[in-house]
């Protein structure tokens, strides 16, 4: 199994021992491409401690994949996998531009960007392959463009301050880097969270704030229903409707298994609420993303 994390901040006015200014967060937890039909929960936590992680993914054991956070060290029982897009984006930083804003070729910013592009072109070719054959064409061919990369890094030295810290981030977590080998179901991204911040990040921009306590953690719960929803090919407008005009009338609480029935895979939420023209299960494009929310 495995989990994908982000978090991002969010902004609350009247929280209890805090300033209006200060900073509280929304976390992203998502299920992986191959568990099941996809969920992502959001939530409201007043800081950015470790702590929440550890909460949240207590009894969980496998691959968690997500940027170098150092709170996720708290975890216990995972295998840490990070993502090559946000990698890629320390090298992108470092390329220098010329006075048309176009990059001078040849600089070790560009370099290192080309071995994360070399790596994803490989991904590319082996999306249709099963998990077991994915990991055995990884360790025939990405391994070399690894041993490259890294051996690259090692030897390289710069006074540039980007390409020193993309250099330092690479080297740092070599091993974290690495662990996508250990199986063909991890992906080289964290796009599923990336983009699923991006709801967050949005409304953040237009709404400015919650007032209080209770309004972020509704936020969260409504980011939670229509995500989950989307990710399983759901018009989140049919589906609010659906289980609003549902819901309230259903007494539920004696008998908690039948809100099965109203989950975004359920099959008669699928039938009333489907988008129109999705395919299957949106997949997970484990492609560079140079864009951050």
């Amino acid at each position: 199994m495995r989990h994908h994390h982000e978090e991002t901040t969010w902004q609350v006015n009247r929280e209890p021992g805090k300033k209006a200014s200060s900073k509280s967060y929304i976390w992203i937890h998502r299920s992986g491409s191959c568990e099941g039909p996809p969920v992502i929960l959001y939530e409201y936590t007043r800081t950015r401690a470790g702590d929440h992680a550890k909460k949240f993914l207590a009894g969980f054991h496998g691959f968690h994949v997500s940027d170098a956070y150092e709170g996720y060290e708290k975890v216990e029982g995972i295998t840490r996998c990070f993502c090559y897009s946000h990698l890629r984006r320390y090298y992108l930083e470092a390329i220098p531009l010329d006075s048309g804003k176009k990059e001078i070729p040849g600089s070790g910013g560009a370099i290192g960007r080309a071995y994360c592009d070399k790596l994803f072109r490989l991904e590319r070719k082996w999306k249709e392959l099963s998990p077991a054959e994915r990991k055995k064409n990884r360790l025939m061919y990405s391994v070399p463009v690894l041993e490259a990369f890294f051996a690259w890094a090692e030897t390289t030295r710069t006074r540039q301050e980007n390409l020193r810290k993309a250099l330092n981030y690479t080297l740092n977590h070599k091993k974290y880097f690495t662990n996508f080998l250990l199986d063909g179901r991890i992906p080289l991204s964290n796009n599923l969270s990336e983009i699923a911040v991006k709801p967050v990040a949005i409304t953040r921009k237009n709404s400015l704030f919650s007032d209080s306590v209770e309004g972020a953690e509704a936020s969260a719960i409504i980011f939670s229903i229509v995500g989950t929803a989307s990710a399983n090919n759901l018009d989140a407008y049919k589906y609010l409707e659906y289980i609003f005009r549902r819901l309230p009338n259903l007494d539920f609480k004696p008998n908690h298994p039948v809100l099965g029935e109203y989950l975004p895979w359920s099959e008669k939420v699928q039938l009333e609420c489907r988008m129109q023209n999705a395919g299957t299960q949106a997949e997970e494009k484990d492609e560079p993303r140079d864009e951050t929310a």
